[in-house]
């Protein structure tokens, strides 16, 4: 730490602050905005201990050294929204030994126990969650409802919450329909977010293949984007951002691409490598281009803006979370 970096180029200088091996933080000294940090992926939920990786390398995760609960009870099936370099993640929707309205929030470069942020409107488990960036607003849709909205079937409410102040969430409109287990993405700052698949009947949950879409920064709701390439409860969708493609992962090896800003059906992407079953988390590096995606501790990673299959990223962290990712790099 102390060492100086001059770039030739653009003049910049820096002053390395963190000397970690693959995860240096390098401080713009002057008056250029651009720092040079680590990309930090995190994963939360369905255990308690939050797990930590480097988005742009390759190795195993490390454990973060913070916990998301309440209590003693973890958040299963949550959501987790964040606002980029800005650094903070916001989870909710969630079960927190029972359904719950409750949300949590970390700072990403500050390991420490989640935070009580404020409470969801209704007792929504597993509703999709996108976010648009440092533009600050986090977005939870649909879900499972119990509790305060009289239990026992889907909704189809939006709620948002400005990730920078805590508070309760407000409400931003509704989904084309109702719905639970859709999963999330957006295009970042570009402010459109997708919810994709889920299921749409609480008696046989039967899986639907419908895409909505809707501006995080609006309150008027969504419309219809288009179709999965099939009637699916998808575990997970990221995307690289302000790049405009969004990835959505189904319960098999298979994952769906579209192009964000646009509208129309999902086309095949390709396939993981060594998950074959059930994807349960990924997290973006935003216009780095890359997704890393977690099951039971495998990881593994693509490039958003090619089509093919993924590859080995390293090992999970065992007895850590698994079921959402955030990250600090989101553009």
């Amino acid at each position: 730490t102390g060492h100086l970096w001059f770039n030739k180029t653009s003049g910049e200088s820096y002053v390395c602050t963190n000397a970690t091996t693959n995860a240096n933080t390098w401080k713009n000294t002057g008056s250029g905005s651009g720092d040079v940090v680590p990309q930090t992926g995190l994963f939360a939920g369905d255990s308690v201990h939050i797990q930590k990786i480097n988005i742009t390398s390759t190795g195993n995760a490390v454990d973060w050294g913070g916990d998301l609960k309440v209590g003693s009870d973890y958040f299963s099936g949550s959501g987790g929204v964040s606002n980029g370099t800005t650094g903070r993640a916001v989870f909710g929707a969630a079960s927190i030994g029972g359904y719950s309205n409750t949300m949590h929030y970390v700072t990403i470069a500050s390991p420490a126990n989640s935070v009580d942020f404020g409470d969801l409107s209704n007792q929504g488990y597993a509703g999709g969650s996108a976010d648009n960036g440092t533009s600050d607003r986090g977005t939870f849709a649909g879900g499972y409802c119990a509790g305060s909205c009289g239990g026992g079937g889907m909704v189809k409410d939006i709620e948002y919450v400005t990730i920078s102040s805590t508070g309760n969430a407000a409400g931003h409109g509704n989904l084309t329909h109702d719905v639970s287990g859709a999963r999330g993405c957006s295009n970042s700052t570009n402010d459109r977010a997708i919810c994709s698949g889920g299921a749409t009947d609480p008696s046989n949950w039967t899986q639907t293949n419908v895409i909505a879409y809707y501006t995080i920064s609006g309150t008027s709701g969504a419309s219809d984007f288009g179709d999965l390439s099939s009637a699916s409860r998808p575990n997970t969708a990221s995307s690289n951002g302000t790049s405009n493609r969004g990835l959505i992962f189904h319960t098999d090896q298979h994952i769906d691409y579209v192009t964000i800003s646009s509208t129309g059906n999902a086309t095949d992407w390709g396939d993981l490598a060594n998950i074959t079953t059930k994807p349960t988390a990924s997290v973006t590096n935003g216009s780095g281009d890359r997704v890393v995606v977690n099951q039971a501790q495998t990881l593994e990673y693509m490039t958003v803006s090619s089509t093919g299959s993924a590859a080995d990223y390293g090992d999970g962290v065992a007895s850590s979370g698994t079921a959402c990712g955030v990250s600090d790099s989101f553009a």
